[in-house]
C-alpha cells in the first residue's frame, strides 16, 4: 500500500518538517575566516555562486556556496538557500551531495560547504552527444543514461518517503562525476512536510531564457514544469517529480526538449494543453524503443492520477525494459 508520496506505508519514515529547515540560522554563528581559504569561483547561477576552497581544519578541498552579493539580505532567498542546505543534509542517500557545515562568514553572510563533485550535468552530457563527441558517444549509451535515471529514481523515492518533493528537476541539476557517481542538485525549492502554501509575488520581470529557474509567481524552471505547477496548486505531491523526469527522459531519448517552444507564453500553453509529441515521431532517427516511449509518455500525463503513482513503479518498468533488452 503507497501513501500520499507514493511511497510503501509498511514502513514509518522520519519526515522532514519546515521548521527543521527554514529556520534562520544564530546571529552569533560567524566562521572567522581562517577555515576555509584559496577560493575560485566553479559556478555562477541565477542565485548563488560555488567556489572550490580548502578546509583548512580537515586538510581538504571542498565546495563552498552562497547567495550572490545583491540577495545576501533577501529574506526569502535566505530561507531557499537554508532549505537547500538543511534538506540536502537530512537526505543522507548516496545521490544527494554530503553536506559539511552551514554557517555565516565574517560578513554574516550565508554559506554552506559539501562535497566537490567533478564531473557532468546531464544537460552537457546530451549536448555533447548531439555533437557526436567521440568521448561521450561510446562512454554514454542508452542504457547507461538508464543507468542514471535509476538512481535519480532511487534517491527521489529516498525523499519522498521523507517527505520532500524535491519540485526542479531539470538535466542541469542531475550531475555524473567521473567515477560513475550521480547526484540531484539544489534542493532550495523542495516542497517540505506541513508547508505552508507560499506567497509569492508575481513578477514584473519577463523570463527570457527557458532553461532558468524562473523568479515570481513561477517557482521553478518551465521547460520541466508539471501542469499543477503552473497552476500553483496546492496539493502539489510526489507525482510532479515524476513529470519532471519525464521531461529529462524525453531528452535522453531525443536530444531535444519534448516542448517545441521559444518563449515562455509557447511554453505554458503546451503544458497546459497536455499534448506531447511521441519521442519516436519527434527523432525517427534514434530508433527509440516502444517500451521506453510508453515509458516516458506515462511520467508526462497531464492527469497526477493517469502517471505513475510511486517511483518504484517508474524504476520497476525501466529495470524491465533493461533486463529485456539484455536477454535480445
Amino acid at each position: 500500500m503507497l501513501d500520499e508520496f507514493g511511497v510503501s506505508s509498511d514502513h514509518e519514515y522520519p519526515k522532514v518538517y519546515i521548521e527543521d529547515t527554514d529556520t534562520p540560522l544564530s546571529s552569533l554563528l560567524h566562521n572567522p575566516g581562517i577555515r576555509y581559504t584559496h577560493h575560485k569561483v566553479i559556478a555562477r547561477g541565477g542565485k548563488c555562486v560555488i567556489k572550490s576552497c580548502r578546509d583548512n581544519h580537515l586538510n581538504r578541498v571542498v565546495a563552498y556556496k552562497t547567495l550572490h552579493e545583491h540577495l545576501r539580505d533577501d529574506r526569502n532567498e535566505q530561507r531557499r538557500f537554508l532549505r537547500e542546505a538543511r534538506v540536502t543534509a537530512a537526505l543522507q542517500h548516496p545521490n544527494t551531495i554530503p553536506v559539511y557545515e552551514i554557517g555565516r562568514d565574517n560578513h554574516a553572510r550565508y554559506y554552506f560547504t559539501m562535497k566537490l563533485v567533478h564531473g557532468f550535468t546531464i544537460g552537457g552530457i546530451i549536448q555533447k552527444l548531439k555533437e557526436g563527441d567521440g568521448t561521450f558517444v561510446p562512454r554514454y549509451t542508452l542504457d547507461t543514461l538508464l543507468g542514471i535515471v535509476v538512481q535519480v529514481c532511487n534517491c527521489l523515492n529516498f525523499a519522498h518517503a521523507h517527505g520532500v518533493v524535491h519540485r526542479d528537476i531539470k538535466p542541469e541539476n542531475i550531475i555524473t562525476g567521473t567515477f560513475g557517481e550521480v547526484f540531484i542538485l539544489d534542493w532550495g525549492l523542495a516542497k517540505i512536510w506541513n508547508m505552508p502554501q507560499e506567497q509569492y509575488k508575481p513578477s514584473t520581470q519577463p523570463i527570457t531564457d527557458v532553461n532558468l529557474t524562473a523568479g515570481g509567481k513561477l517557482q521553478a524552471t518551465p521547460l520541466y514544469m508539471s501542469p499543477e505547477q503552473l497552476e500553483s496548486r496546492e496539493d502539489i505531491d510526489h507525482r510532479t517529480d515524476i513529470y519532471s523526469l519525464g521531461a529529462v527522459l524525453y531528452e535522453m531519448l531525443t536530444w531535444q526538449s519534448y516542448l517545441e517552444a521559444d518563449n515562455i507564453h509557447m511554453i505554458i500553453r503546451q503544458i497546459e494543453s497536455g499534448e506531447v509529441v511521441s519521442p519516436r515521431d519527434r527523432a525517427p532517427d534514434r530508433f527509440i524503443p516502444e517500451e521506453l516511449e510508453r515509458i516516458c509518455l506515462k511520467c508526462l500525463r497531464k492527469d497526477p492520477a493517469k502517471r505513475y503513482q510511486g517511483v518504484d513503479e517508474l524504476i520497476s518498468d525501466i529495470r524491465r525494459f533493461r533486463l529485456g533488452s539484455m536477454g535480445s
